[in-house]
């Protein structure tokens, strides 16, 4: 309930501040920070990866009821998010030159702008996987009070941050991602502060704790929980920058109102399996299988019945509320929005399903086939925009390999 209610608040919040980043950057802007968005997210997969993987060790040490070694995986996911961080941003540094020497298609005037977004970007990541260890803690506790309070103030800031663009008059898009990245920073100072005060396991000394086994076995783990998420964004971030390449900035902001939309209605089902996650694998590692295997499957069923209760709305009538929504609905938008939706509400008949595998450590061959459907997926949307296939393709074989 306290997940639903943050849900509630921050879904009117976003859906306001979407218009007005809009309105203040303009669909060109908007389009940029897409595609640079885009760019960042291919790399987060490593950080995404390692979120997993860290939240089903401490998870699993929780379930197993052994504080000691609760601590211990604090100690060194923090070591090896350190270490994480370091590697991503020179991997960052690396791809500025080609991303912004021919693969994004920016215009001229704004490139400055672009690399700064860039830039902005490299800072809120950093941050972010830094944090990682501290939010997995706070999900093992299920703390999820902390979740909907901090939940409902970002997402007041970013309101705050998109209403002040619409009156700046210097450059927005520049002003923009600096906010964000000044939001993020402030996320994570909150993070560590109550994560020290509340618990007794986020004792940091890497001096004492730090284990190369500890560190092998997540580092192992999360290797092949790279490949999958890896997979996952490339298939889809990738596939944008492969758009924007093709098309351009203007029509990766249709694509950003159709994502942004599905993102808001994916709250419900995102705030119930975050509620559950840590059950499930709570339940495995206290060798309760059945009650995993049962939780997992109900988890399942309900995703998909309220994705569903949300995503009607946005399949039938998404002229109409985009034109509510928005005022000037840019071209493509309606189109993109119920194709996303679409997909989406497909994913979550199966998506929860990733949790139990993870639960009892079988990922290696979903991974694996995670890489080949996206690198299949990728090959063909490249083939097809090179003969002059439309965007909206995109989203077909997208469906059809990846859903």
């Amino acid at each position: 309930m306290f997940l639903y209610t943050k849900t509630f608040v921050c879904m009117i919040i976003a859906l306001f501040s979407t218009r007005l980043i809009l309105q203040g950057l303009g669909s060109l802007n908007f389009g940029i920070y897409g595609t640079v968005g885009g760019a960042i997210a291919m790399l987060e997969s490593l950080n995404l990866a390692m979120t997993q993987a860290t939240q089903r060790f401490m998870n699993y040490a929780e379930g197993e009821g052994k504080k000691d070694r609760l601590v211990s995986i604090f100690n060194n996911t923090v070591l090896l998010h350190m270490l994480l961080g370091l590697i991503i941003i020179t991997l960052m540094i690396i791809i500025y030159f080609p991303l912004f020497n021919g693969i994004l298609s920016i215009p001229e005037d704004r490139m400055f702008a672009a690399k700064s977004i860039y830039v902005f970007l490299i800072i809120s990541t950093f941050f972010t996987i830094t944090t990682v260890p501290y939010d997995a803690m706070i999900n093992v506790h299920e703390d999820f009070l902390y979740y909907s309070v901090i939940g409902v103030v970002i997402a007041v800031l970013k309101f705050f941050a998109a209403y002040f663009i619409t009156y700046w008059l210097g450059d927005r898009l520049i002003l923009y991602g600096l906010l964000l990245a000044t939001i993020s920073i402030l996320n994570m100072i909150i993070m560590r502060i109550y994560c020290k005060k509340k618990y007794a396991e986020c004792v940091l000394n890497l001096k004492k704790n730090a284990q190369i086994s500890v560190i092998k076995e997540i580092g192992i783990f999360a290797g092949w929980n790279f490949i999958g998420a890896f997979s996952n964004i490339a298939g889809n971030h990738g596939s944008t920058i492969l758009m924007n390449h093709f098309f351009g900035p203007v029509l990766i902001t249709a694509k950003s109102i159709g994502d942004q939309i599905c993102g808001q209605v994916s709250v419900l089902t995102s705030n119930m399996t975050k509620a559950i996650n840590p059950v499930i694998v709570k339940a495995e590692g206290g060798g309760e299988r059945q009650k995993m295997l049962s939780l997992s499957f109900i988890s399942c069923r309900f995703c998909f019945l309220l994705y569903l209760l949300l995503a009607m709305p946005f399949l039938f009538c998404t002229d109409y509320l985009l034109k509510i929504w928005l005022k000037v609905v840019p071209a493509w938008a309606v189109l993109f929005c119920q194709l996303q939706v679409t997909r989406t509400l497909f994913e979550q008949l199966f998506a929860p399903l990733k949790t139990t595998l993870m639960a009892q450590g079988s990922i290696k061959r979903i991974n694996f086939i995670d890489l080949l459907l996206s690198v299949v997926t990728f090959s063909i949307l490249l083939y097809l925009y090179n003969n002059s296939f439309s965007a909206q393709w995109h989203y077909y074989v997208s469906i059809l390999f990846l859903v």
